[in-house]
């Protein structure tokens, strides 16, 4: 995952804008 990415997944709101992408 990018830093911004693990970065993001302290936001519980913005962990689904950071996966989604990788799962598409």
């Amino acid at each position: 995952m990018d830093e911004s990415c693990s970065f993001r997944l302290m936001n519980t709101r913005k962990i689904i804008s950071c996966v989604i992408p990788f799962l598409s």
